[in-house]
């Protein structure tokens, strides 16, 4: 057996170099006086290359270990996962925005999202330890761990509910597997309704409304809490209103109303459009006309307006109340104007003191500020008042007008107006022998007035069903007291006229049959007109210029317009009672009410009916319940 000199190895004898330190073998010859002992054999020191090479080597070595280490750690799911629960826990947007990812990469995560993110987690802290734990359970299953990828979370993982955020190999860095944390983009569909409406999450603007009815998809978004808003500006609106919204994959609002609390305004109004009329928004006018028919807007509902509507009459200009704008509907309903008072006082004050007179006259060409149709109702109360024998003595000492209560309309021949009088007084029927003793009555009226030639005339009056609960607002109408005394006791006893002989000569049960016949006709003619939208089929039994006749034309037009059809099923004229020149007919009906879908209904009405007598006829002026 040889030894190499250089190293003390074993050699190979056919080999010309040592195989363990490259030395040449051709001289190496044994001393004849020993034997080669590599324990005790002195080695050759090494050479200086020798020992850089090996220090080198160590050295890359040592690099490399700790570099796989490191690269081990900062690209291994265990940490990623980490990092995810204290961003999660620390409510970090930024980082959460660095470490999730959408799997389409022209998407990018926002601080904006993330924001609404942590909004969310925060705001549901049982969902974040759900998905902290759904995130580490990930990383275990990824990194083989085969007890944690059978527990529980996997799970909820394969359950009905998938979470949201998923952990997952993404390539490699080199040596080592690259982990990401992935999450679906949500879309949502936004809408609103005016066009010109600005859309916005947060202070970022998503869309402006193109038209009416807008709506448009916008995204990405990460599950979250967001604030939306609308922004819409108009010439009568300036508005904006904001909703949080909750976006998850498992509660996706994907279509979200975004328009603002506001509409268009309809005005309820007796007018037309020849009334000119303008619409005062927070105190500013603006050139519209109520009565066009047409509708306003658009406005805000959310309380931010106040409404008001102003018109042009010809005794002067009225506004209505102001209101704060809270639905599409406006009633129109002006206060009374200084102006309005005036020349109804004026006017009211003028017929009442020259009716008087022509009472005690008996002389209807007397009577002012009156149409000429009252002429026949002026005639009834003459004959009402001339009691045979009898001397009727009466004391006007107040007349007021309820100012806070009274109608005002359109009608074909002008304005009409219907207000409240109270009149208090003394009166007594007495004969010529007897001393009067005047009684202290308190008697209320409802005028109906037609404004024509710049003054009011009387059309019709009528004392008001029931006693009025209202006169808190007042106004004197006639400034001294007036009295009259009608003598009919002797030689200045007016004759004997038409109309008081007509009335003694019709009975008790003429009158009733009259009334009954006019009532069988109206409702005939009533039924024909709204199954046929022809209010000229009732016309006769209703007299011209009353409230009934301004009632039933409204009837007919709307159930007509509806399409509405009916049916008299049964009815009853149960009696009537008079009051002075008026009748009231107690009455009872049964309808069938057909509607336009098909259905139809049976309903009970109870009505009492006013009527007078007009020449030799009677017609209806009013219907209560």
């Amino acid at each position: 057996m040889k030894f190499c000199n250089q190293c003390g190895k074993e050699i190979d004898t056919s080999k010309k170099f040592c195989v363990n330190c490259g030395a040449s073998l051709t001289n190496n010859k044994p001393s004849p006086s020993k034997q080669p002992d590599r324990r005790s054999e002195n080695k050759a020191p090494m050479s200086p290359k020798k020992k850089r090479q090996i220090i080198i080597g160590s050295t890359i070595a040592a690099v490399l270990v700790v570099f796989y280490f490191i690269g081990a750690h900062f690209t291994s799911q265990e940490r990623l996962a980490n990092s995810f629960e204290e961003a999660l826990a620390e409510g970090d947007s930024s980082k959460i925005a660095d470490l999730l990812s959408y799997r389409d990469q022209d998407l990018t995560v926002t601080t904006e999202g993330a924001e609404a993110f942590v909004r969310y987690i925060e705001t549901y802290p049982e969902d974040k330890e759900l998905l902290v734990d759904s995130v580490k359970k990930q990383a275990g299953a990824l990194d083989g761990n085969k007890a944690t990828a059978e527990d529980e979370v996997w799970d909820y993982l394969l359950g009905e509910e998938e979470s949201f955020v998923q952990l997952e190999q993404d390539g490699k860095f080199l040596i080592f597997d690259k982990y990401k944390l992935y999450i679906d983009p949500i879309y949502v569909k936004l809408q609103t309704e005016f066009k010109g409406t600005k859309l916005y999450n947060g202070e970022e603007e998503l869309a402006e409304a193109s038209s009416n009815d807008f709506s448009q998809e916008v995204g990405p978004f990460l599950p979250g809490i967001y604030t939306f808003s609308a922004e819409y500006k108009h010439e009568y609106m300036d508005v904006k209103e904001e909703q949080d919204v909750e976006i998850t994959p498992y509660n996706n609002n994907s279509t979200i109303n975004l328009s603002v609390d506001g509409g268009t305004v309809y005005f309820d109004s007796a007018f037309d459009d020849s009334v000119k009329s303008q619409v005062i928004i927070n105190g500013e006018s603006m050139d519209f006309n109520a009565f066009s028919e047409e509708a306003f807007g658009p406005v805000a509902f959310d309380g931010s307006m106040e409404m008001a509507v102003e018109a042009e009459f010809p005794w002067g200009n009225m506004t209505t109340e102001t209101k704060t704008l809270e639905d599409d509907y406006f009633q129109v309903d002006f206060a009374m104007s200084e102006d309005m008072e005036k020349s109804l006082i004026d006017a009211i004050a003028n017929h009442y003191t020259s009716y008087m007179k022509a009472l005690e006259k008996g002389d209807v060409t007397l009577v002012e500020n009156m149409s000429e149709d009252m002429n026949d109702d002026f005639e009834d109360e003459v004959g009402d008042y001339s009691r045979e024998d009898y001397i009727y003595t009466k004391e006007t000492t107040k007349l007021e007008m309820d100012t806070g209560k009274f109608y005002l309309k359109s009608t074909d021949d002008g304005f009409q107006s219907t207000v409240y009088l109270r009149e208090t007084g003394k009166e007594d029927f007495y004969y010529k022998e007897e001393e009067p003793e005047l009684t202290e009555d308190e008697s209320y009226w409802a005028y109906d007035l037609l404004y024509e030639d710049e003054q009011w005339v009387v059309i019709y009056k009528e004392v008001p069903w029931g006693t009025p609960s209202e006169f808190e607002q007042v106004a004197d109408v006639i400034e001294e007291p007036v009295s009259i005394t009608l003598d009919n006791s002797g030689e200045g006893k007016p004759e004997e006229d038409t109309v008081t002989a007509q009335a003694d000569e019709e009975s008790d049960s003429g009158i009733e049959e009259s009334l009954k016949v006019l009532y069988d006709n109206y409702l005939t003619g009533l039924i024909a007109a709204i199954n046929s939208g022809d209010y000229s089929k009732v016309e006769p039994f209703i007299k011209a210029g009353s409230k009934l006749e301004t009632a039933q034309r409204d009837l007919v037009d709307r159930l007509s317009e509806k399409n509405i059809k009916e049916e008299l099923q049964e009815h009853n004229f149960a009696g009537y009672d008079s009051n002075g020149s008026d009748y009231v007919l107690d009455t009872s009906e049964t309808i069938k009410i057909n509607y336009q879908d098909g259905t139809s209904e049976v309903l009970d009405y109870n009505w009492k009916y006013t009527a007078v007598k007009v020449g030799d006829q009677y017609k209806l002026t009013n219907i209560e319940e």
